[in-house]
């Protein structure tokens, strides 16, 4: 039974809901958040994925995640999805890993300017590629593309998820778009 996925629970007890096995969770049973883990990584994973351009950040983030996501289930008021709620807390886990790698260059290229300057040739490179033209985004702007296309989430829902106002989510869209055709049309 340890090993079953929330749609198994949910098809073996379909008397327990979400908000159910939640609720489990959060009186403590470590089993019902087990559940939880199980079904929200890989959306919680491909997430922090596209967010970091790393896997083991991305597996790194949505570890820490799930610790506070556990360490604060109590605080969860059901004034949103779960969903959202864990898409926020792991938003928020990318942006700590981001600022400690930031923080990480920063000291870098303080020691070696060589260093920055090849930094700057890849991104270059990487540019060239349309593939990468996402990685070209700011993690802000990952993160919205992300949740809107990837996710199918609606404006309101991204800027609840990313704690931003719904006219920022749209702003993003948009800026993002012109950026993909301008690039298309320098092709």
């Amino acid at each position: 039974m340890q090993d079953l996925t929330l749609e198994e629970v949910v098809f073996l007890f379909p008397e327990k809901s979400e908000e159910d096995i939640i609720k489990e969770a959060k009186s403590g049973n470590r089993q019902a958040f087990n559940q939880i883990i199980e079904h929200y990584t890989p959306f919680a994973y491909r997430l922090a994925y596209v967010i970091l351009q790393n896997e083991q950040d991305a597996q790194d983030a949505v570890q820490d995640a799930f610790l506070r996501c556990y360490l604060k289930l109590a605080s969860f008021r059901y004034n949103s999805t779960f969903q959202t709620w864990l898409y926020r807390v792991v938003v928020n886990c990318c942006k700590d890993i981001l600022r400690k790698k930031q923080r990480e260059q920063r000291s870098c290229a303080n020691l070696t300017r060589e260093n920055t300057f090849l930094e700057n040739m890849n991104t270059v490179e990487e540019n060239l590629d349309l593939k990468n033209v996402l990685a070209t985004f700011t993690p802000e702007y990952r993160a919205t593309l992300v949740l809107y296309y990837g996710f199918g989430l609606k404006n309101r829902e991204v800027a609840n998820t990313l704690g931003i106002p719904v006219g920022t989510v749209k702003s993003r869209l948009h800026t993002a778009r012109k950026s993909i055709q301008n690039y298309l049309l320098r092709k």
